[in-house]
């Protein structure tokens, strides 16, 4: 499979054979840009890895991609290091693909997932620090998921009544429907409430 759109992928590669790699390509110009952060093995995982984005500067075929990565270790000749088979992306998805694997503890809890170890924006490897900080600050105050975040923090908070979310365009009357149903389990959880209804002792079961 072929694609212009950006590659990402998992890599159990040294780091200086990583860099060097990603590094020649953008030499070559097949690629306009690259990122990678390491991952420490979380207790469901087996080794450190390293998590990598590239765009392609040229429509790239993702096997040949994947295997401009295969070296030779040294601990283990008989194995070639490499990376996980690559996968396209949208450009959208960038949006996701930075708080994913700096392990925000906000996008995570977004998702409804939690990780051991959490990363800095600058432990992320890149060949371009300025388009990266672009791409930081998109993903962090323009993107979807941030924009529900903050929706959340401020209901949350009660910052905000849900009404005034509606009267100022912040939300469509369909989602209205869903901060609800989110404010009737934050007033209603524990409490016994039958919607109108009487009790048991009214012989309804």
């Amino acid at each position: 499979m072929s694609t212009s759109n950006p590659i990402t992928t998992i890599s159990y590669n040294t780091e200086s054979f990583l860099n060097e790699t990603l590094d020649h390509e953008v030499e070559m110009r097949r690629i306009q840009w690259y990122a990678y952060i390491k991952h420490d093995a979380e207790e469901d995982e087996t080794k450190d890895h390293f998590h990598v984005l590239a765009i392609p500067n040229r429509l790239t075929d993702l096997m040949d991609f994947q295997f401009l990565f295969r070296e030779i270790d040294e601990k283990n000749p008989k194995k070639l290091l490499g990376v996980m088979p690559c996968r396209a992306i949208s450009k959208d998805n960038i949006d996701d693909w930075i708080p994913y694997v700096l392990h925000d503890r906000g996008y995570l809890a977004l998702k409804h997932e939690c990780r051991e170890f959490f990363y800095r924006k600058e432990d992320m490897v890149t060949s371009d620090d300025d388009y990266y900080d672009y791409l930081y600050r998109h993903a962090f105050k323009a993107s979807k998921w941030a924009k529900d975040n903050e929706l959340l923090t401020m209901l949350k908070n009660e910052e905000i009544n849900p009404h005034e979310l509606v009267e100022r365009g912040y939300v469509s009357m369909q989602m209205a429907t869903q901060i609800n149903a989110y404010y009737y389990m934050k007033t209603h959880y524990g409490v016994v409430d039958r919607n109108g209804r009487e009790g048991h002792e009214d012989g309804l079961e």
